[in-house]
């Protein structure tokens, strides 16, 4: 068996083609074989390294869930998120974007993947296609898959002087009748890539003529450290709109 694959998967016809199709990786795997080893340098996503760092940070999360579990909020809550956070969201995109967005536009996922997946599962069919800027984080191209759609990749370009852009005539050029979407992750993952407004308002035009959806992943729109942060936001030129979705 070849490392990193799982021969499961590939063998059982009852798997999905779509399973069957995705590459193995030993990442999954690596950080249970370092549990417990002394000296394991642990490399994976997430946590820091430092016990006592990770501690320190997740104080108010551990501090909140422990008071919920002892006020008895152990049943469903609200299906797209309890009104208080919904409102934080609201207030926070106003305060760093001045914009104004409803607390009932906003629907709360357990996490930014998750609301990618909630997203492409809302809007592909078999066989969509979705433009994604590349290179990209590889959970994003195997969500597409996961949902039947098609990837099709449009290279940033690198140049000389560490500059990375994003021609936007490349990425118009690459939609046919088969394109349901295109996929904008800025700051992106793994370039630091991010993409100026009026490219935004431009892209938002392109699209709205041919009834095409963004789907924009600005969850690192804070790591931004030239001074000019946060980061823009597909919101300032498109939260007026009705079916904006994020």
């Amino acid at each position: 068996m070849p490392p990193g694959t799982y021969p499961h998967a590939r063998r059982d016809p009852r798997c999905p083609a779509t399973v069957q199709l995705f590459p193995g990786t030993r990442d999954a795997r690596q950080p249970d074989c370092d549990r417990g080893r002394p000296g394991a340098a642990r490399r994976q996503r997430g946590p820091p390294l430092d016990r006592r760092r990770r501690s320190t940070h997740a104080h108010p999360i551990r501090e909140a869930a422990i008071a919920a579990l002892e006020a008895g909020d152990t049943r469903y809550g609200y299906s797209q998120g309890t009104p208080g956070l919904r409102q934080a969201l609201s207030d926070y995109h106003r305060r760093h974007w001045d914009v104004d967005v409803a607390p009932e536009r906003f629907c709360v996922s357990i996490g930014g993947m998750n609301a990618v997946v909630m997203a492409m599962q809302a809007i592909l069919d078999e066989g969509d296609e979705v433009i994604m800027p590349s290179p990209a984080w590889p959970n994003a191209k195997q969500v597409v898959a996961i949902c039947g759609g098609v990837n099709v990749a449009v290279a940033f370009e690198f140049h000389a002087d560490g500059a990375i852009t994003l021609d936007l005539d490349t990425l118009f050029a690459a939609v046919t009748e088969r394109t349901r979407a295109i996929f904008i992750n800025s700051p992106s993952n793994p370039t630091g890539w991010r993409m100026p407004l009026a490219d935004m308002q431009r892209l938002r035009d392109f699209c709205r003529e041919r009834g095409l959806w963004i789907v924009a992943d600005e969850v690192y729109n804070h790591f931004v450290y030239d001074g000019q942060g946060p980061a823009p936001s597909f919101f300032c030129s498109c939260a007026t709109t009705p079916t904006v979705c994020w």
